[in-house]
């Protein structure tokens, strides 16, 4: 998977490079060259840019050894075939071996060019080419905008050198008045032309940015789809085996499926900081509260490695702060876990102490102390870049992506702190984290947690227990092996559960065969519902169920975690939405919240408008 993110990485540093291309008079096989880089994972042999009658611009063989002709050949059947469509692709018979040949249709002034190129052939190449169908188009606009604009600079200077011999002429009739007019035309024709590269790079950074954020979302949803039943499965397994030797195999499937996940929050959650989208939402919280669930969370783990892990409050603490809660706690958790991974032997301590007299704003600190490997001071000045290890043997002997850290430091700044580092190698490190905490008003400083948070591994056993479940839930779910692990649990907890496979079934189960009658045939305390189902998606079901009066809750249960995809199921009418891989523990106690203590206590509809919102 590592492999994989520094691939990733290259190709969006390349990305970055092409989005360069409109500043640089690049030459064409210098555009091409760059292309051929983004477009990596085709294994390009050849790329040429022609006009709209297949005459070759450029072409570069990208030292496969294919001739200009191979090139020519291709460039006339493809705008021939591209005179009616934006894309086509055919295979071109060769003596040596046959090439799929591509070709995409890109805007050049009132013409049109062409962007193409052929590869070998094989069994994954036309997959391949549908996958980056979409890159390949942002290709050829940002090729022809850099051809464009190099050609726009040729005029402007041809422009210039000719203004220049006009106001040399006049200036020996000592015309002063033509000479400002001289200077006007100048200025005007710098700017046009400095406008019009502006407009031209703005609009492809737009499009490579989109197309960059569609790429992390389906690469997120495909990834998190699988990693439901993997993880979920795993769960189920570790209930019911009683032999040591399975259950640390299973164990095994499940760690690694978790640093998977990890990797891909990391990714979505860096990717949202540099592109300024990560939110930070302030209210007030327990900071009690934010150490009693990193604790509760990562408690298990250390004990499993034979460490002990403490929870300190120096002096008082108010009883709320006004912070982000959800960012806080994804700080700790991410200090806290390093300082678990990088430890082998003793403990990590987590101490929180408040500093009411920090300026401008009281501070919330806390340190996460460890007695792990330590880091040297050259090893420190890496420590907080992203895709970045400390050292070489520190990715392989602990694996990880070198995004924690970074992650935290950038939430740390936006919290309105800062995260500092002391250690000496052999004898462990200090992680001090620090973010500005206004005490809420009316709040007591306590000395002591509340009684309901006890720091003992017992109590962290006895609070985890999963909730008990009562009433009818409706699952509409695509994925079989989700559907039945879903199910399972739920029947497991107590619930009744019926399922289906795609959001038409789901209508038809609520509002009869019709599916479009104002009459609702069947309630049920709950809906499950996936969002990216065949024939009907879930957020057109439930629009349609909120259409036909459904006032039932409807939770989204869905690999898609980018914000707009929860505002775009919020909007449809769900009551919340659930995020996969499924916390089994988690999704239980969100469903304990919307289930009715008693299945026939009262009706889905009059409990509705009562119920919070939850956005788990």
């Amino acid at each position: 998977m590592s492999h994989s993110l520094h691939v990733l990485d290259q190709r969006l540093h390349v990305l970055d490079q092409l989005l360069q291309l409109v500043e640089a008079p690049y030459d064409h096989n210098g555009c091409l060259a760059s292309v051929a880089e983004l477009l990596f994972p085709l294994r390009p042999c050849l790329l040429f840019l022609a006009d709209s009658e297949g005459r070759l611009i450029a072409a570069d063989s990208l030292g496969s050894g294919h001739t200009l002709e191979t090139a020519a050949q291709a460039a006339k059947a493809l705008a021939a075939a591209l005179e009616n469509r934006q894309w086509h692709t055919f295979y071109l018979k060769q003596p040596e071996q046959p090439l799929l040949a591509f070709g995409v249709r890109v805007p050049s002034g009132d013409a049109w060019q062409m962007l193409g190129g052929c590869i070998a052939r094989s069994f994954g190449a036309s997959r391949r080419l549908r996958k980056l169908r979409d890159t390949l188009a942002i290709c050829g606009k940002l090729v022809s905008t850099a051809v464009a604009v190099r050609s726009e600079k040729r005029k402007l200077c041809t422009e210039i050198r000719h203004l220049k011999a006009e106001h040399t002429t006049l200036r020996a009739a000592h015309t002063e008045a033509v000479l400002a007019a001289i200077k006007e035309r100048e200025e005007k024709a710098a700017l046009d032309a400095q406008r019009l590269m502006v407009e031209q790079f703005l609009h492809a950074a737009e499009q490579a940015s989109r197309s960059k954020s569609e790429f992390l979302a389906s690469m997120s949803h495909e990834i998190r789809n699988p990693l439901t039943a993997i993880l979920g499965f795993a769960d189920l397994l570790l209930q019911q085996l009683s032999d040591a030797k399975y259950l640390e195999l299973v164990q095994i499937i499940k760690r690694n499926g978790q640093i998977v996940l990890e990797i891909v929050n990391d990714i979505l959650d860096i990717s949202k900081i540099e592109a300024g989208k990560l939110e930070v939402n302030r209210s007030e919280c327990s900071p009690f509260e934010i150490v009693w669930e990193v604790y509760r969370l990562l408690g298990p783990r250390a004990r499993s490695k034979g460490l002990t892990l403490e929870a300190l409050f120096d002096g008082p603490l108010p009883e709320r702060v006004r912070t982000d809660p959800l960012r806080a706690r994804q700080i700790l958790l991410n200090l806290v876990g390093n300082a678990i991974k990088f430890t082998e032997r003793g403990g990590v301590r987590v101490v929180a102490r408040y500093l009411p007299d920090q300026q401008p704003v009281p501070r919330l600190q806390v340190q996460v102390i460890d007695t792990g490997v330590g880091i040297s001071a050259e090893q420190m000045e890496k420590l907080f870049r992203p895709f970045v290890q400390a050292a070489p043997e520190t990715s392989r002997k602990y694996g990880g992506t070198g995004l924690g850290l970074a992650i935290s430091k950038r939430l740390a700044e936006m919290l309105g702190g800062d995260i500092s580092v002391e250690s000496q190698p052999g004898k462990g490190s200090t992680f001090t984290v620090s973010i500005e905490a206004q005490a809420a008003p009316g709040s007591k400083m306590l000395d002591q947690p509340p009684p309901e948070m006890r720091f003992a591994s017992q109590d962290v056993a006895a609070a985890t227990q999963p909730a008990r479940l009562q009433g009818r839930i409706l699952l509409a779910e695509d994925s079989p092996d989700n559907r039945r692990l879903v199910a399972h649990i739920l029947r497991q907890a107590g619930a009744e559960v019926e399922c289906v496979e795609d959001g038409k079934q789901a209508l038809e189960k609520v509002l009869g065969p019709e599916a479009g009658a104002q009459h609702i045939q069947q309630r049920f305390d709950v809906i499950l519902m996936d969002l990216d189902m065949p024939l009907l998606d879930g957020v057109t079901a439930t629009r349609r169920l909120r259409e036909a009066g459904y006032r039932g809750p409807i939770l989204a249960l869905t690999a898609h975690v980018m914000a707009h995809e929860i505002e775009r199921s919020l909007s449809a009418g769900c009551d919340a939405h659930l995020s996969k891989p499924i916390d089994r523990r988690k999704l239980l106690a969100v469903l304990q919240q919307w289930l009715p203590p008693q299945t026939m206590a009262c009706s889905a509809d009059d409990r509705r408008p009562r119920r919070p919102s939850i956005n788990q």
